[in-house]
């Protein structure tokens, strides 16, 4: 919940500040800049989604953390093209690094879920989704405009936009202590209650 959170909080400064950091830096008109700060993004995010969902499911079947720690990979890759986008002069270079975080960030959001409710029992798995979604996007997207606005007065857009970079890094820490050090216990955990329930029933 933490790391969609930090995810979340990244990603929203791409849909709200990534236009107007395109149209100061590179003069666009503001219809190219905010079709740039988002068409590259999420075009290639359609690419990543299935590649990383198959390599999550992949993963998952030689580790319980697999899913995890696809993400966890996922988030810290997409550090680098983040400090990219906010700090380079060139466009070649943006497009590219727009690009590969579109694809990444499709890594990371094909399993927010599945990696939850490989340690969330099936009864739960609606209110997980829903206070997910609720801390998600109340706390993570939901601060990220002002968050930003209020930096960018102080150390300008550019930096400003650059240092949330540092919410990916910290999803990044979360989600590889989640696959490696709580998930094999809580899935085990979880199979073992769903095991007992389905002997209670026969």
């Amino acid at each position: 919940m933490l790391a969609f959170l930090c995810q979340n909080f990244t990603t929203m400064v791409l849909f709200t500040w990534m236009p107007t950091l395109l149209y100061r830096k590179f003069h666009l008109s503001l219809a190219m800049a905010g079709l740039t700060a988002t068409i590259y993004v999420q075009s290639t995010s359609m690419i990543g989604s299935p590649l990383g969902g198959w390599l999550a499911d992949t993963l998952r079947r030689r580790m319980p953390g697999g899913r995890m720690l696809v993400q966890a990979i996922a988030a810290g890759l997409e550090v680098p093209f983040v400090l990219t986008c906010a700090l380079t002069g060139s466009w070649a270079l943006l497009i590219a690094s727009l690009s590969l975080w579109g694809i990444f960030k499709g890594f990371y959001e094909a399993n927010i879920f599945a990696s939850a409710f490989d340690v969330v029992p099936p009864e739960a798995r609606g209110t997980a989704t829903g206070f997910m979604n609720m801390v998600g996007w109340l706390a993570g997207a939901g601060t990220a405009p002002v968050v930003v606005g209020v930096l960018a007065g102080r150390i300008g857009l550019s930096r400003s936009v650059a240092a949330t970079a540092a919410a990916y890094g910290a999803a990044c820490i979360l989600l590889l202590v989640a696959a490696l050090v709580f998930a094999r216990r809580d899935t085990q955990a979880m199979e073992s209650l769903l095991a007992s329930e389905a002997s209670n029933t026969i």
